[in-house]
């Protein structure tokens, strides 16, 4: 008696590793996206950073405020 409930609980225990393997490895595929809609999210991420990065880089080199010098010329 003991052994078979032995061998159910570890055929129970196998099934469930499977199971959870196969999910892993099924992953999220066709989770509502095309592959048009992927990409058109990749490039907004794309632009986002790299106007982020120009944010950065005008912050850096105090471009991001205006100028407290005259913008008329001074002789």
């Amino acid at each position: 008696m003991k052994n078979t409930v032995s061998n159910y609980i570890n055929a129970a225990f196998c099934l469930c590793v499977c199971l959870s393997m196969c999910v892993c490895l099924w992953g999220c595929r066709g989770a509502g996206e095309t592959a048009s809609e992927v990409n058109i999210r990749h490039k907004h991420i794309i632009r986002t950073n790299t106007s982020m990065i120009q944010d950065d880089v005008d912050a850096l080199m105090l471009l991001d405020k205006p100028s407290k010098l005259s913008d008329k010329m001074v002789r």
